[in-house]
């Protein structure tokens, strides 16, 4: 972190009657580095801010903060002529877990008096009527670039946005967001996951790196590194994600969402939210694109698409003919695991969710907070979130479950020997299968 140089106010400035920053005073503001969490002080109940993302006509701020309202905070934006404006900010609390602190959100308007008409360059948080601004926080406003009618104009155009082109205006059809990365070490599974939602549409990969062992670095780098040359066909993102030592769920997972959705939301047509150990797969169709156009058909309007969830249970393997030597080869989830609880969880609990994120104001894990419309649950039939997991109902009965496998095995495997061709000697983690068809878990038997 360094000290960014003091701006000096040189003049009173009331906001809504009241005596809010005045002459003279000297500010001094801590800037951190673009993804990490910023402490603040003397700023109410709010502890920690993340990237402020300029979304065409606010900025939008990830924060962790005490539970409870929070009505009297400013943003202070500040342009590069040294121009100012001042608003009203709007804080919500977003976490719905048993907690004292709370993953929240912090919109900046700009409102119709605002007489600057260009994207400020930082925006400032400070107390409304505060008589000295003291030590505060000051944010870089990232994706000024940004156009929210991007997506408008290429339909426009007759571009679905899916051409190659290395530039910071890349639409593709789907953004996958994935939470963030803690102590991760398993490069096999995370090799499976990119394949499968190559193959199943994804052109754009984002994830969060907390803290994730060398095999998973040298993954990571493979694709980043194929992006940058032209050489790859999905572009994989991996963002810094260094949480501050509070209690946060799961490792600040709802504010990781929140910061894919805006910073990568006017660049993608829809968005995938789920883990590392999930796969949305269309049952009826080829991809998501066919599934997700014939739901708009059924429920025009829909912003959010639920996938139901069901168990993959890895207390035993079965791979289907054929599968078995690259299923232990590759370590994959895909071509070992076919046993699969009867048991499908109703879409309100461990559901997961495509967005169309010009219909999507905010969402959690397992559903959405804000939104224009009401969420399309997918039938089974046409598609089920499959979780490749310990089981959850050890005792529960199971069904023989091949589609996924049947379908997508043969294209996954091919692409599983191309890159791990191109990882020799990087461990695939420390993962193992457990062969036989015999349950594990089940102390019934």
């Amino acid at each position: 972190m360094f000290v960014k140089p003091t701006w000096n106010l040189h003049r009173c400035v009331y906001f809504a009657g009241f005596l809010t920053v005045c002459a003279f005073f000297f500010y001094t503001y801590v800037i951190g580095r673009q993804t990490d969490f910023k402490a603040v002080s003397d700023l109410g109940s709010l502890l920690y801010v993340h990237a402020a993302l300029w979304t065409g006509d606010k900025v939008r701020i990830s924060a962790v903060k005490d539970v409870g309202e929070m009505d009297n905070l400013l943003c202070i934006f500040l342009y590069v002529a040294k121009n100012y404006t001042i608003v009203k900010a709007y804080v919500k609390d977003m976490q719905r877990y048993e907690s004292e602190i709370t993953v929240a959100y912090i919109n900046c308007p700009l409102t119709s008096i605002t007489d600057v008409n260009e994207v400020p360059l930082y925006v400032d948080l400070v107390i409304e009527n505060a008589l000295s601004p003291g030590h505060k926080i000051r944010l870089s406003v990232e994706n000024r670039h940004m156009d929210p009618h991007l997506i408008f104009k290429n339909a426009a155009k007759g571009s679905k946005g899916c051409e190659r082109e290395l530039n910071e205006k890349r639409v593709v059809q789907f953004t996958v967001c994935i939470p963030p990365m803690f102590e991760y070490g398993n490069a096999a599974q995370l090799v499976e996951k990119l394949e499968m939602v190559r193959l199943l549409g994804a052109g754009r990969v984002v994830l969060y790196d907390t803290s994730i062992e060398s095999n998973v670095r040298s993954v990571l780098e493979l694709y980043t590194q194929e992006w940058a040359a032209g050489t790859g066909t999905l572009e994989v993102v991996v963002l810094s994600w260094k949480l501050p030592r509070i209690p946060m769920h799961y490792k600040g997972q709802i504010a990781a969402m929140d910061d894919c959705l805006y910073r990568y939301g006017w660049l993608s047509h829809y968005m995938v939210f789920d883990d590392l150990d999930e796969i949305m797969i269309p049952l009826r169709h080829d991809n998501w694109s066919q599934l997700i156009a014939d739901r708009e058909k059924a429920r025009p309007g829909s912003p959010a698409f639920m996938f139901r969830c069901s168990v993959m249970n890895k207390d035993h393997s079965s791979p289907p003919k054929g599968f078995h030597a690259a299923a232990l080869l590759y370590q994959s989830s895909v071509l070992s695991f076919t046993q699969r609880d009867t048991y499908i969880y109703d879409f309100s609990n461990k559901g997961k969710l495509i967005v169309n994120p010009r219909k999507m104001q905010s969402l959690e894990v397992h559903n959405i907070y804000e939104a224009n419309g009401t969420t399309d649950v997918i039938p089974v039939e046409q598609g089920i979130l499959y979780h490749y997991r310990w089981p959850l109902r050890p005792c529960d009965p199971e069904i023989r479950d091949t589609r996924v496998a049947t379908k997508f095995g043969l294209r996954l495997l091919q692409r599983l020997r191309l890159i791990w061709s191109k990882l020799e000697g990087i461990s695939k983690g420390d993962e193992i299968l457990r062969l036989g068809e015999s349950r594990a878990t089940c102390k019934n038997r």
